[in-house]
């Protein structure tokens, strides 16, 4: 019998000392600490966040916002109220894509002509900041009765202000340039 206590133990040793990085892949540059794969700096991988590493950051964004918007430059006359939906992309813990309308109105040529904007552009979550990169999107407007294509290009830089609160700025190039300020509130 006194032969069988060191197997039970060596047994139980064996049993409760898991390992808890076993089955845990670490992309390059990370390591596996308590289970979660970790910066070799201590800090969590890129898309999560939060004491255990276990919250996606794209996770704080997505909602309804009841959105007012304001255009200067090449977009001054432009002004409202939308909604802009914020989904996440499943399988991707930084990224998001913004769904949204608005009515512009673009000075082109000398001309202000409205442009009708509407987008859903995907962009990366970084912190409390997002940004959709650079895109370019065709719409039409409408000149002495008949449509137009244009070209349009923008890019997207917001801040989560608040848990109930998303600030954005578009900002056009080429053709058409000049911001739009959006406010978001869930």
């Amino acid at each position: 019998m006194k032969k069988l206590i060191p197997v039970f133990l060596l047994l139980f040793l064996a049993i409760s000392c898991k390992d808890e990085c076993k089955d845990e892949f670490c992309p390059s540059g990370y390591v596996c600490v308590d289970g979660v794969c970790e910066n070799s700096d201590g800090t969590c991988p890129i898309g999560y966040e939060g004491e255990d590493c276990n919250t996606a950051s794209n996770a704080k964004f997505a909602g309804n916002y009841d959105t007012d918007y304001t255009g200067t430059g090449g977009l001054s006359a432009t002004n409202g109220n939308t909604t802009a939906n914020v989904v996440l992309v499943n399988g991707t813990p930084n990224k998001i894509r913004i769904d949204v309308a608005l009515d512009a109105v673009g000075n082109i040529l000398g001309t202000s002509l409205p442009l009708p904007l509407t987008v859903s552009i995907e962009g990366e979550a970084i912190g409390d900041t997002y940004k959709i990169p650079s895109t370019t999107i065709q719409t039409t407007v409408d000149v002495g009765g008949f449509p137009l294509p244009v070209e349009l290009t923008f890019k997207i830089d917001g801040t989560k202000v608040s848990d109930s609160q998303l600030n954005s700025t578009l900002t056009m190039s080429g053709l058409l340039s000049g911001t739009v300020v959006m406010t978001g509130t869930k």
